[in-house]
């Protein structure tokens, strides 16, 4: 009785998400990202030049019992507001999950935020980066949100994201192992999930990132945009500093569904890095 009220009070708590998601109607004429300077756009083809550096991103996630799978305007996404991530503890304060960035890696010359909360997945197919010129088959991306402002932070800017995302690289391998987190995923979209709408996944085992972001990831650190309108800038972009290998079955199931659902076309150009710096860091949990 319990987890049914909960199910229909998330539900009412999904509908009214949605109804404040920025959705396309067919006679609007889409955003556009041509006031964002070219120099800081994403996505970009990383390269392997990069500068090998002592900083650390501190990432702390937990299990979710639930979480909401929603098909946006966009495309398809993982909610994990406060509201969706837990059935066992639905007045908790706690986010999915934290990450803190040190004030040297921090967005606008170290005055950005430094504090985050995870906030949703986005996945696309194929990946929206590249790694030194390869394209990988699927792209998994964290978006942390910045939660408060610190002393010197300048933070926030009304016209910036203010945003850290991981992103986490996967191609098929015939001897990958099975992620539970993509297995789930892929398990749920059998049944399509029709556009602008949200389903709760819960029971089994707690979906958990912490697998997929182990201590001593490197990740390549620059800062971008937002790739999706109106790309605003002020994103700090961490990419794995190596693809992972996922089950060759498992994952061409995963991003055929992907594929059949994003609204997102595949990104037609990758903006060059320019004079941006590309840090090498390391997760620490």
């Amino acid at each position: 009785m319990r987890t049914l009220l909960l199910l229909v009070l998330w539900g009412v708590t999904a509908a009214q998400r949605l109804r404040h998601e920025p959705t396309l109607d067919a006679g609007s004429p889409a955003p556009q990202c041509g006031d964002v300077s070219a120099h800081w756009r994403s996505p970009i083809d990383v390269p392997r030049t990069y500068t090998p550096t002592h900083y650390k991103v501190s990432v702390r996630y937990r299990p979710w019992e639930a979480v909401a799978l929603q098909h946006t305007s966009t495309g398809l996404q993982v909610n994990l507001h406060h509201g969706f991530n837990s059935f066992s503890a639905p007045d908790s304060g706690s986010a999915a999950g934290n990450l803190r960035l040190q004030e040297m890696v921090r967005a606008r010359d170290g005055s950005g935020p430094g504090n985050f909360e995870l906030t949703r997945l986005e996945l696309r197919a194929p990946a929206a980066h590249r790694l030194a010129g390869q394209s990988s088959l699927l792209e998994l991306q964290l978006w942390h949100q910045a939660t408060s402002a610190e002393a010197g932070a300048a933070m926030p800017r009304a016209q910036d994201s203010n945003s850290t995302v991981i992103s986490l690289l996967f191609d098929p391998s015939p001897n990958g192992p099975s992620q539970p987190l993509l297995a789930r995923l892929r398990d749920a979209l059998e049944v399509p999930l029709p556009p602008l709408s949200t389903r709760f996944l819960h029971g089994g085992a707690p979906l958990d990132l912490a697998a997929l972001v182990p201590n001593g990831t490197g990740l390549l650190r620059y800062e971008g945009s937002e790739i999706s309108p109106p790309c605003r800038r002020g994103v700090v972009w961490l990419i794995a500093d190596a693809v992972a290998p996922v089950e060759e079955g498992l994952l061409q199931r995963l991003a055929f569904h992907l594929r059949i659902a994003s609204q997102q076309p595949e990104a037609s150009r990758h903006w060059p890095l320019g004079q941006r710096s590309l840090l090498r860091m390391l997760v620490s949990q």
